[in-house]
């Protein structure tokens, strides 16, 4: 007797979630960017000054490097 055939759901991402997904990177990209400009511009102030820039533009860039691991993990075999 012959098994029946295997169905697989192979789980990939629709492509509104992808879209949601990447819309926060890009968010995530935009608010990091300007924050460290901000920081640059007001580097002379008190707040900042007692901050340490170059602490907040390390929280900057860890969070563009937060923000850019989604993009991998959006990639899968629908569309690679």
């Amino acid at each position: 007797k012959a098994l029946p055939p295997a169905e697989v759901d192979m789980n990939h991402l629709t492509s509104g979630i992808r879209a949601v997904g990447l819309t926060v990177v890009a968010i995530i990209f935009a608010l990091a960017i300007l924050f460290g400009v901000w920081t640059k511009r007001n580097r002379s102030g008190r707040v900042v000054k007692v901050s340490q820039p170059q602490f907040l533009y390390m929280i900057c860039a860890g969070a563009i490097i937060l923000g850019s691991t989604i993009i991998p993990l959006s990639i899968d075999d629908s569309i690679a």
